[in-house]
């Protein structure tokens, strides 16, 4: 058995789900999604706000600063492990003691992530979808590419997949409870088909499973937001959808989500995936349609089709 999914994070709810249960599953991947750099370095800056003495989350931002080398982080850690810790996070980057060690070519630099960290740790507890909104929001932008837009299309997924989340602690958890499980290895070969396997429909190319769910059946997720811009690209994610139907050699199960996960302004009235309109109708065709859940709270209409021009 296997699911599919256009992109990692679109299985993120069905892995911490999984895990709860103690239920095993492998997850077919190249890099996974929390072993992206760019991803890493977004959590960072959580673990840093919520764990003032997260040496390696601090360490890690630092050095991803141009002109911070080795022994620069190191007498920054130092002068920052000296201060009092009821000392604001802000203030303290400001510090003299610290200041003394910031590589003149770096000081425009870092005082951006001091401004960064002090708006992040000021005014209180804050649910990690609004951190990570502030994180992106600091993002400086970069020569717009292929690679720049999917990593901006993957900041943003886990800024909204991180608005379910009240504290940050809890949010930490379980990413770091969902990347233990996606530890156990990516898979060399089909695998037996009594393992539930996880795959993106990228890597399910040229293997069968007896049963397969295709997730995330939704216009701005399958079609990606940012492959409708072009009729080629939007052409590129049909033969991905093809792809992914025609893995299951007994049952398919085609599966999309009626609203988004709660948000501060509520619920977000998704549209079904353009694709699902395409499929061929016949007699010995069997459909169970199951209907749309009670909200649980206020609902918006909006599409999801292509995002603005990410500056990343």
């Amino acid at each position: 058995m296997a699911v599919l999914y256009r992109a990692h994070l679109h299985s993120l709810e069905l892995q911490l789900e999984l895990a709860r249960h103690g239920l095993p599953f492998r997850v077919r991947s190249g890099v996974r999604f929390f072993e992206q750099t760019h991803i890493k370095d977004a959590l960072a800056h959580l673990r840093w706000v919520h764990h003032r003495e997260d040496e390696l989350a601090f360490k890690r931002l630092v050095r991803r600063l141009p002109g911070v080398g080795s022994a620069s982080t190191e007498h920054l850690w130092t002068a920052l492990s000296a201060l009092p810790m009821e000392l604001p996070l802000g203030d303290a980057l400001l510090h003299p003691d610290v200041q003394a060690h910031v590589p003149r070519k770096a000081a425009a630099d870092f005082q951006r992530f001091q401004s960064l960290m002090a708006t992040l740790s000021r005014g209180g507890p804050r649910g990690p979808g609004a951190l990570l909104a502030d994180v992106l929001a600091a993002r400086e932008a970069v020569e717009a590419s292929d690679a720049a837009a999917r990593r901006a299309e993957d900041l943003r997924q886990l800024q909204e997949f991180a608005e379910r989340f009240e504290d940050v602690p809890r949010f930490l958890s379980d990413i770091a409870l969902v990347s233990e499980f996606s530890a156990q290895g990516a898979l060399d070969g089909e695998p037996p088909d009594d393992v539930l396997t996880l795959s993106t429909v990228h890597q399910a190319k040229g293997l069968e499973w007896a049963c397969v769910f295709v997730l995330g059946l939704v216009d701005g997720r399958f079609p990606m937001s940012q492959a409708t811009r072009t009729p080629e690209a939007e052409e590129e994610e049909r033969r991905l959808f093809y792809v992914a139907v025609t893995r299951a050699r007994e049952a398919l199960w085609l599966v999309y989500p009626h609203t988004s996960l709660p948000r501060e302004d509520g619920r977000l009235l998704l549209t079904p995936s353009r694709f699902l309109t395409e499929l061929p109708a016949a007699p010995d065709t069997v459909c169970d349609t199951l209907p749309p859940p009670e909200p649980d709270g206020p609902i918006r209409i909006r599409e999801l089709g292509p995002d603005p021009e990410p500056g990343f």
